[in-house]
């Protein structure tokens, strides 16, 4: 954060990287991905040929400590962001001299390095909110001159560039929320006093304009991400009028609306917009009145949006495998369970009681986290079926928890972090067998653990995964791994 900044605008600071942390988690625990918001992996076409990095690619490695003895490098909740772009992985870290800057790795200690020191010096731009345009990746990062803006890069040091001082000055425009529309990019942006305005982008200057208002000052307190689905964004807002509620545009200012005054009057009926899109229909968690949050649907109009009637919280506990919407809900403010829909009240239904904690599809079979009295929190899968809904592997056996955590697919195989007494927090594997679930490595030794802050900054590209995580000789830092 920078000193010399004022109040107002250290305040947005905080706020947009606590927004930014919060939507991570929420497509984090929905997509069964890493934890940055940036959804699709590239704009790269084909796999991705890396060098060998550890030569008998039997276990994963250290690709290089940035931030060299215990210190870490990826320790602050914002870094350890990933994406590709031109066969190399991009990503966020600190090495203690240039504060949290963008660095690109091809799986060598040699080949990574700090790609553009946004914030010269010691501190830190903060990058975050990476998303795919074309050739080039687009950003959100910040320097003392401009604030927090929009940012390009073309993976290289020279092709790192601001793209739109959108508040001149050292004030910000905080873009967040991107989302495709067909040839747009919409963003969220800051307007006066924490007002929300509607922005569209071709990652040119003249390209970067402003839509219209969609919250005045101080009324949005949290958003959760933008939602494309039927043609349409989605997103949650407070318009100073109606309280925080579903909102969509088709990206101009006659095309953005308010769908419905799901709880009527001033009160909030969408709180954080945690959502999953099948058949093109948006489901979304919401309350009407003093009752408790549901499972709602919605096409984008007011007569399509309504209740399934089964409380439903929301996050992050619903995903999509099989063409069946899959979510944690229940008939009373009990344990949540199990349940499924195909959209309808007569296919909304109790699975299982199992209560999950995150799911995620592996090609075409769930998985959860999820406890049951006799295991604790362990792996569960389901072919949607009472019958079929059946613990994986009681990695921590009897009732204590291993709870599995930050799920994300590499080819065939599921990774995810858990816990043993053993072992400590460590990366595992899965093809949804109980013999093909295993620890992948005791990273850290003994009973320490190797993810201490959870698995929750995977990311998959070409033929390795790279995550966080720490030896307990360095800090958390890059490692990778080539699954066999």
């Amino acid at each position: 954060m920078f000193e010399k900044w004022n109040g107002s605008v250290q305040e947005s600071n905080c706020r947009r990287r606590a927004t930014s942390l919060l939507v991570a988690a929420l497509l984090a625990g929905a997509c069964g991905t890493t934890g940055s918001p940036s959804g699709p992996e590239s704009p790269s076409a084909g796999p991705t040929s890396f060098p060998p990095g550890n030569p008998d690619g039997l276990a994963p490695y250290l690709v290089r400590d940035i931030r060299p003895g215990a210190d870490s490098s990826m320790s602050d909740p914002y870094a350890g962001q990933f994406f590709s772009l031109h066969g190399r992985v991009l990503f966020d870290a600190d090495d203690g001299m240039h504060g949290l800057e963008l660095w690109e790795t091809d799986g060598t200690a040699v080949g990574t390095r700090l790609l553009a020191d946004i914030c010269p010096g010691a501190c830190s731009s903060n990058p975050t909110w990476f998303f795919p345009a074309g050739d080039e990746v687009l950003f959100q990062a910040q320097d003392p001159v401009h604030g927090q803006e929009l940012w390009t890069t073309n993976g290289t040091t020279a092709g790192t560039r601001l793209v739109a001082d959108i508040r001149p000055g050292g004030d910000s425009g905080g873009p967040t929320m991107f989302a495709r529309l067909g040839d747009k990019i919409l963003i969220d942006v800051l307007g006066p006093d924490y007002s929300k305005e509607l922005w569209t982008t071709d990652g040119t200057a003249t390209g970067t304009r402003f839509v219209r208002a969609i919250s005045p000052a101080r009324a949005t307190g949290g958003e959760g991400p933008w939602v494309v689905a039927s043609g349409l964004v989605f997103f949650a807002v407070n318009d100073g009028v109606v309280g925080n509620e579903l909102w969509a545009t088709d990206g101009t200012p006659e095309g953005t609306w308010l769908v419905k005054d799901i709880c009527p009057g001033p009160c909030d009926g969408v709180g954080i917009l945690s959502s999953t899109v099948l058949d093109g229909v948006l489901y979304f968690s919401a309350r009407s009145g003093g009752g408790p949050s549901e499972i709602w649907r919605s096409d984008g109009t007011s007569r399509g949006t309504y209740s399934l009637g089964v409380p439903f919280p929301g996050f992050p506990r619903s995903a999509v495998s099989g063409n069946v919407l899959f979510f944690a809900g229940g008939e009373s403010l009990g344990p949540l369970e199990l349940w499924k829909t195909d959209g309808s009240h007569r296919g909304t239904r109790r699975v299982s009681t199992v209560s999950p904690n995150s799911l995620v599809d592996g090609r075409g079979r769930l998985f959860a986290s999820a406890l049951d009295p006799r295991y604790g929190q362990e792996l569960w899968a389901t072919d949607g079926t009472t019958e079929g809904t059946v613990i994986v592997k009681d990695i921590n056996p009897g009732a204590p928890h291993s709870t599995p955590n930050g799920f994300f697919a590499h080819g065939a195989l599921l990774f995810f972090g858990a816990y043993e007494p053993s072992h400590g927090n460590e990366l595992w594997q899965t093809d949804g067998t109980t013999e093909g679930t295993r620890l992948v490595a005791d990273i850290q030794p003994g009973p320490g653990s190797g993810l201490a802050a959870g698995f929750h900054r995977g990311f998959s590209v070409g033929d390795r995964i790279f995550f966080v995580a720490s030896d307990g000789l360095a800090g958390e830092e890059l490692w990778s791994y080539r699954p066999r």
